[in-house]
């Protein structure tokens, strides 16, 4: 037997997914995973170390992949297993890809999102990785999408593909012994009190959450379009992440809502009351499109009976403690990034967010992967952006600035004062270049994939 096993590569998608249509008993379609999408789910969550779960779970997992428009592709082993060994094809490196958009700034474009990227124990330093994410990026670039996205489980991977950190999220924790309130300046300024709070049931909110999304992710920079699946998941439809398809019954949710309709939504989780010195409350979802709704709502979640904290996900800059009376009560207990970005076509990127001042400045962009590299005019006037590649220097008075893609891909979402500060912008427009791309709102997103 060789000791370079040979590979063969594969796709797996849509209908792939799941066995040809049957039903049960009362003529409902009955949904089963195919083999193929079975040995390929387990490969990918043991490849996290996460139980893949029964039968039963992969059957939905398949079915809400298959919803969200997820693509496998990947490399099985090409040759027979040894008789002593199961005999079917096991998947040694995998990349899932779907469709979904991503809010730039003054527009949302087309991301395809990455995600399961992962390559056997065995099979490392092939150069899997590589082509895989080569292959993944080139066919995204081909279809018309002008960026891709991904999650990351380890930081020091991804940027040599040209992924640029683009969005943090900070963990607080909300110490409720401390009697905390909002600012009453802060609620009479937003005018809260035209708006009521709902207790819910969250499992059965799953058309509301979406619509709160899709206004959320309207005015959100950052954030990316929220699959219908992983609200299912995040509201407790279904409870998949918890190794159950039953809903998850112990969530609590509380929706804002004006005459103007909802415009906030949180769900609540608690972590238990066994061998609990201090009552921890999660705050595991919260979706909201105004400031007003988010004042309104938080003003009655940070008052739940029987907790003594909250922990809460949100943008770095501390925008709660900011709004409330004892800033100190909110600690910031871990902060890490969450969503990396990849240009596949500069001009449509630049041409989509907000600058901070007019001018005009050259980017030579490097790429190592050859997508988008070169030379990019950028003129900003009145606020509106024009971007175009050109093939050489204008000599017009127009300075420039040199910059690896994926450090492009970070300044275009969080301004590039701290990429500036190490040295890793560079030319004489540097200094036009941070005063252009200054950013005001912080980005975010609220969920990783």
């Amino acid at each position: 037997m060789s000791l370079s096993r040979p590979l063969t590569p594969f796709t797996l998608a849509g209908d792939d997914f799941i066995e040809p249509s049957s039903h049960d008993a009362d003529g409902a379609e009955k949904i089963k995973a195919s083999e193929a999408y079975r040995h390929l789910h387990q490969q990918v969550e043991l490849g996290f170390y996460v139980d893949p779960g029964s039968a039963d779970l992969i059957d939905i997992w398949a079915r809400q992949n298959r919803d969200m428009g997820l693509e496998f592709r990947g490399f099985r082993e090409a040759e027979p297993r040894p008789d002593f060994l199961p005999r079917w094809q096991r998947p040694v490196g995998t990349i899932g890809g779907l469709p979904s958009t991503l809010n730039v700034g003054s527009k949302i474009l087309p991301a395809w999102l990455i995600t399961a990227v992962g390559v056997a124990p065995t099979h490392r330093r092939r150069g899997i990785l590589r082509r895989m994410i080569t292959e993944e990026l080139t066919r995204a670039q081909e279809q018309g999408y002008p960026l891709a996205a991904l999650t990351v489980s380890e930081g020091g991977i991804y940027e040599r593909f040209g992924f640029g950190v683009s969005t943090y999220q900070v963990t607080q924790t909300i110490d409720r012994r401390r009697g905390i309130q909002l600012r009453p300046e802060v609620l009479e300024a937003l005018n809260t009190t035209v708006g009521q709070v709902y207790e819910v049931n969250p499992t059965e909110l799953v058309d509301l959450a979406d619509r709160l999304d899709r206004q959320s992710h309207e005015v959100t920079p950052g954030s990316i379009r929220r699959p219908r699946p992983i609200q299912e998941n995040m509201l407790g439809a279904v409870n998949l992440w918890g190794g159950s398809s039953e809903a998850h019954r112990e969530l609590k949710g509380y929706v804002y809502i004006t005459e103007d309709g909802p415009e906030a939504l949180a769900v609540i989780s608690h972590k238990g009351w066994e061998n609990v010195e201090v009552s921890t409350g999660v705050i595991r979802d919260l979706q909201f499109f105004t400031r007003r709704g988010f004042a309104g709502l938080m003003d009655t979640v940070l008052n739940l009976d029987l907790v003594d904290e909250l922990k809460y996900r949100e943008a770095p800059g501390r925008a709660l403690a900011t709004a409330m009376i004892d800033p100190r009560a909110v600690k910031s207990t871990s902060e890490s990034d969450l969503v990396w970005t990849r240009l596949l076509d500069v001009v449509a990127a630049l041409e989509s967010r907000d600058y901070g001042q007019d001018g005009s400045l050259v980017l030579d962009v490097e790429d190592a992967m050859g997508l988008v590299d070169g030379l990019y005019r950028l003129d900003v006037s009145n606020g509106s952006a024009r971007a175009e590649r050109i093939d050489a220097p204008q000599h017009d008075g127009v300075d420039a600035v040199t910059l690896d893609v994926a450090h492009l891909a970070t300044a275009l979402f969080r301004g590039g004062g701290a990429l500036a500060e190490v040295g890793l912008i560079n030319g004489p427009a540097t200094e036009q270049f941070l005063r252009m791309f200054a950013v005001v709102k912080e980005p975010f997103c609220n969920f990783g994939f």
